[in-house]
C-alpha cells in the first residue's frame, strides 16, 4: 500500500521544519508523498518550503485559520492521497526506520486498519537500529490511557498513529482538543471495532515545547 508521511505545524512550530527535512531525508525506506497539513502560515514561510524531499513530492496544505493538532490531522489526512497516512509533529525527533517499520506492520497484518508505536521524550542523539520487528494486536481499549501501560502499550502521543486513510471518512479527530487528541482517537476506533497493532519500539521523540525551543539545529 502506498503511504502519505504527513507533517502537522503551524506558524510559530516552522522554524524546526530545518530540523526535520535531515531527518526525512534519512528515513531507510521512503514514502510515496511527504504532506504538510500547516495553519496560519505566511506567505514567506510558503516559499520557503522544499517541493521535494529526496525526489519525493512535498505537497503543502495551510488553513487560514489556527488548527489544533487534531484539526491539523483531519485537514492532512483528507488532503493525502495515499491509502495509509502516517502522522508526526514538526517539532518531533523521527527514527531513520519509522516508515520501515510502519509498512512492515501493515504488510504482516493485512487487516489492519491501524498502527501506533511507542516513543520517548527529550532529545535523542542518535536511535538504536531495529533489527527484529516484532506487534502486537490491541483488544484492551482501556490500555490506551493506563499509567504504567497494561500488556506493553505505552499511551498515545502525537507522531504514533498511521492509519487507512478510508477511516477519516467515518471518524475525524476532535478537532478541539489542546492535548490528548490521538489517545482519544485511537480509543474511538477500539470503540468501533477497527483492529490497531502496536510495536514497542520508540519511533519518535516527543520533546515537550519549553525544551524543543532550546534544542539546537542547523539554521543555514
Amino acid at each position: 500500500m502506498k503511504l502519505s508521511f504527513c507533517i502537522t505545524c503551524w506558524t510559530k512550530d516552522f522554524k524546526f521544519l530545518k530540523r526535520i527535512v535531515p531527518l526525512l531525508e534519512a528515513q531507510t525506506i521512503a514514502p510515496d508523498e511527504f504532506v504538510l497539513s500547516a495553519s496560519s502560515l505566511t506567505d514567506l514561510q510558503l516559499l520557503d518550503i522544499p517541493a521535494h524531499i529526496n525526489g519525493v513530492p512535498l505537497r503543502v496544505v495551510n488553513s487560514a485559520y489556527p488548527l489544533y493538532a487534531g484539526g491539523a490531522r483531519n485537514q492532512g489526512g483528507k488532503f493525502a492521497s495515499c491509502d495509509l497516512v502516517t502522522f508526526c509533529d514538526i517539532d518531533d525527533l523521527i527514527h531513520p526506520q519509522k516508515i520501515e517499520v510502519t509498512r512492515e506492520a501493515f504488510s504482516r497484518n493485512p487487516t489492519a486498519d491501524a498502527f501506533v508505536h511507542n516513543y520517548s521524550k527529550g532529545n535523542v542523539e542518535k536511535f538504536p537500529l531495529i533489527k527484529t520487528f516484532k506487534f502486537y494486536k490491541i483488544t484492551d481499549h482501556r490500555s490506551i490511557y493506563l499509567k504504567p501501560p497494561a500488556h506493553g502499550f505505552s499511551e498515545v502521543h502525537h507522531g504514533h498513529l498511521t492509519l487507512r486513510r478510508s477511516i477519516l471518512n467515518a471518524a475525524q479527530y476532535d478537532p478541539q482538543l489542546r492535548r490528548g487528541q490521538d489517545s482519544e482517537f485511537c480509543f474511538k476506533l477500539l470503540q468501533s471495532k477497527y483492529e490497531i497493532f502496536y510495536s514497542n519500539e520508540r519511533l519518535v521523540s516527543y520533546i515537550p515545547s519549553k525544551i524543543s525551543q532550546h534544542i539546537e539545529f542547523n539554521e543555514s
